[in-house]
Order: C-alpha cells, then structure tokens, then sequence
C-alpha cells in the first residue's frame, strides 16, 4: 500500500484529497456532532505525511466554522490530542517522526471529540483498520465515544485484514470514490 500510495502523481493525490474533504465537509453525521452552536464536540484530523490523504480543506472549514479541531502530538512519551489553531507555520512543529503536529500542548481528552478523521495503511468494508503498526491511534481512540471515520484512496479497501481484540472499529469510511457506512453508533 505504501508502494501504491507514492505511486500516485501529485495531480492524483490532490485530486483525491479534494474530493474526501469536500465529502466530509457536508457530511451531515459530522456536521451535527461538532456543530460548536449546539454544543458538539471536537473533531479529531490528523496532519498528513505527503502520501496520505491530505485534510487542509477540511481542518480551514471546521476552524472558519469556530469547530474546536485538535490533532495528535507527541509529548515525549505517548500522543496526545492537542488543540490546533491553524495551519500556520508558526503553529505547528515536527514531532519525533517527522510528522507535524499543534506546538503548543493546549490538550484536549478524547472523551471531548464527537469525530475522529483518521489515516491507515489499508481498511476493509467491515470497518477494520490497518495502522501504521504504532497502535496510537487505536490506544487514543480506546475509550473515546465520538464516530470513527477513515479517509483513504480507493485502493487502499481491501477485502481481509489482521484484526486483534484491541483496534478499534470505524463507522465508515470515505474515499475519492465511494463512501462505506460500516455501522451505526453513537457518538
């Protein structure tokens, strides 16, 4: 997949990113669960590696919206959530792998996101996951209640994968092509 994934030409991958922001942009289950006017919660994203689904349309809307948007950040020993207030230079930092991440450690609890916008390696239709084989997120989103969603390319929806008691279940997953319902749940 990973293979796959810096396969893709530029033109492709932004292509993609577009068309999954603007369907989780409107997508009325997120919109209801982080409206800030009716007492929703944080929406969980994550700052993409330049192979992965790029959320930058997605974070600008939920932020203009006045969403309180927060994303994983390293604090030396695990990840935790902290609160993003843009996508300015001056606002984020290069965390131990490479990956940016919020500068300032203003930290959210999971138990306050009503939706989490996640990466992966692979999915299938069931809601399975493969990660990247750390287990963050499965261990950020352990006791969280607020909707699981994965974002991918197409490709990346496979028919089987390994799946051990502790990952953790998405409701759906969106792609530049399809968007999967798995199940419902309550945030």
């Amino acid at each position: 997949m990973r293979a796959r994934r810096r396969a893709l030409t530029p033109e492709e991958r932004e292509h993609a990113s577009k068309v999954i922001c603007a369907k989780l942009i409107n997508d009325d289950l997120i919109s209801v669960a982080v409206d800030p006017f009716d007492g929703g919660g944080a929406v969980a994203v994550y700052l993409a590696t330049p192979d992965e689904i790029d959320l930058s349309d997605f974070i600008h809307e939920m932020l203009d919206r006045g969403v309180k948007v927060v994303a994983p950040r390293w604090n030396g020993k695990t990840y935790e959530l902290s609160r993003l207030k843009r996508l300015a230079e001056c606002d984020l930092r290069r965390g131990p792998m490479g990956i940016l991440e919020p500068a300032e450690a203003k930290i959210v609890k999971p138990s306050e996101v009503a939706a989490w916008i996640v990466p992966g390696l692979a999915f299938t239709i069931h809601g399975d996951r493969l990660g990247y084989g750390g287990g963050w997120y499965d261990r950020l989103m352990a006791n969280a209640k607020g909707f699981k969603i994965g974002v991918a390319h197409d490709f990346q929806i496979v028919e089987n994968l390994p799946h051990e008691p502790h990952d953790i279940q998405l409701i759906r997953i969106v792609t530049e092509v399809r968007h999967i319902e798995v199940a419902a749940q309550e945030p």
